[in-house]
């Protein structure tokens, strides 16, 4: 490592041992932190500072400063994380496992069908965050602040409201968040 690179500030909030959610936050001159990266559980990610680059096969995406991804578990993806020039090349982003019983057990109580809109077959799906979907990550900001501290049921609560708040934001989101159960495909 470098001397002018700063080792990322990772933090993560747990329900039953698991990692749900994760802060990633660093400082870094060059050319960004690159890797690959299996996925085991459904992964969102919401980018606060700098860009995300993800690629799986065909698919390449690259998420900005108020942007998110949606990503299809069991796929390796390739990624690039740069902080923002204009800010000492910071990056921040907040990262959301799903597991698949969380994701049926939002189906099964949200009263939202899967007739809301047509789902794609992609890996990787990028949107916009709305202003809900904004304030709902600075709720969770604090809670990085003492992950040991931190209620397990409650953290539940706000993976489902964040279910909610994707599905509100995005009616396809629904329908992409049912098919993620469906192994993807490297064309």
């Amino acid at each position: 490592m470098g001397k002018s690179e700063k080792v990322p500030d990772q933090r993560a909030i747990k329900i039953g041992g698991l990692p749900v959610i994760e802060s990633c936050t660093f400082t870094e001159a060059g050319a960004g932190h690159k890797g690959n990266k299996f996925l085991s559980e459904h992964l969102l990610l919401y980018v606060i500072e700098g860009s995300y680059s993800a690629k799986f096969g065909a698919e390449h995406v690259v998420v900005h400063e108020n942007e998110m991804i949606l990503l299809r578990k069991a796929i390796v993806i390739e990624y690039e994380k740069r902080g923002a020039p204009e800010n000492n090349n910071r990056f921040e982003a907040v990262v959301f496992f799903m597991p698949d019983n969380l994701v049926r057990e939002f189906i099964k109580t949200s009263g939202f069908s899967n007739t809301a809109g047509e789902a794609t077959d992609q890996a990787i799906y990028k949107f916009p965050a709305t202003s809900k979907l904004k304030g709902f990550i600075s709720s969770v900001k604090p809670y990085f602040e003492d992950t040991d501290d931190v209620n397990q049921g409650l953290i539940k609560i706000k993976m489902l409201e964040l279910l909610y708040d994707l599905a509100n934001a995005d009616p396809r989101l629904v329908n992409q968040l049912v098919q993620l159960n469906s192994p993807a495909r490297k064309d």
